[in-house]
C-alpha cells in the first residue's frame, strides 16, 4: 500500500480509534501507477479483554472491476425497461419470470398478473384450461425462433406481433432461460391490409370498367 493511500483512509483509524465501525465506498489509489480505483473501505476498532480500544484494523478492498460490471447490468436494466419492444424472460420450464413495461403496456398484463404463466397467456388463440403450462414453445428447444403472432390484450382487443425467441445458456452451456420479445405490428398490418383493399377494390373497379367499354362496343 502506498502512502497516497495511507493518508485517504486516516479519518476512518481515527473514529476507529474512537470505538466506531466505518464502511464506506470511496474513489483512491492502490497501486504504484496512481490510477484511480473504486475502493471499498472497513475500519474497525481493536479491543482487549478489557474492553479497552488498543487499535484500529483497516481493510481495503479494490472493487473497481465491479463496480463497472454493476454500472453495466444497470445500463443494460435501464435499455430493457425503456425499449418498445415487449420482452419477457422465462425460466427453463418456459414459465414467465419477468416482464418489462412494454409488455405491460402492450398487453395490459402487469408483471405480478403473469408471473409464472406460460407466455401463451397472451395468445388470442389459446383456448386451454391451463395457461401455465409451457406450451407457447416447447421448453428445450436449443435454436432461436421467429413468428408473427396474433395477440390478445387483457381487455380481449387483438393485437398483431413479430415474435422472437431464444435460449439462454449459463456458463455450463445448460438451458437456464428463455428471452422473447414482441415487436407490435398491428398498424403495419392494418395499413397493409387497408392497402390490399384499396388495390383490389381499384382492380375490380379497372376490370368492371373494361367489361362496360366492351359491351359499348358490342
Amino acid at each position: 500500500m502506498d502512502r497516497a493511500t495511507d493518508v485517504s483512509i486516516n479519518n476512518y483509524s481515527r473514529f476507529s480509534w474512537q470505538g466506531a465501525s466505518i464502511h464506506a465506498e470511496k474513489s483512491g489509489w492502490i497501486s504504484a501507477d496512481k490510477k484511480l480505483r473504486d475502493l471499498w473501505i472497513l475500519a474497525a476498532p481493536l479491543v482487549d479483554f478489557d474492553g479497552k480500544v488498543v487499535g484500529a484494523i483497516e481493510t481495503i478492498r479494490d472493487i473497481t472491476e465491479f463496480k463497472k460490471s454493476e454500472n453495466i447490468l444497470r445500463r443494460l436494466a435501464t435499455a430493457v425497461e425503456q425499449t418498445a419492444e415487449a420482452i419477457i424472460i422465462t425460466d427453463a420450464r418456459g414459465l414467465i419470470e419477468y416482464v418489462n413495461s412494454a409488455f405491460e403496456r402492450m398487453s395490459g398484463y402487469s408483471q405480478a398478473e403473469v408471473h409464472g404463466f406460460a407466455p401463451e397467456i397472451v395468445l388470442q388463440s389459446q383456448g386451454r384450461e391451463d395457461v401455465s403450462r409451457p406450451t407457447y414453445w416447447n421448453a428445450g428447444f436449443t435454436g432461436a425462433w421467429a413468428e408473427s403472432l396474433t395477440n390478445k390484450r387483457k381487455d380481449g382487443s387483438a393485437y398483431r406481433v413479430e415474435a422472437t425467441a431464444s435460449p439462454i445458456h449459463n456458463g455450463e452451456g445448460e438451458i437456464v432461460n428463455y428471452v422473447c420479445v414482441h415487436r407490435d405490428v398491428t398498424q403495419e398490418v392494418t395499413l397493409e391490409e387497408q392497402l390490399r383493399q384499396s388495390q383490389k377494390m381499384e382492380a375490380i373497379g379497372t376490370l368492371a370498367g373494361g367489361i362496360e367499354i366492351g359491351r359499348a362496343h358490342v
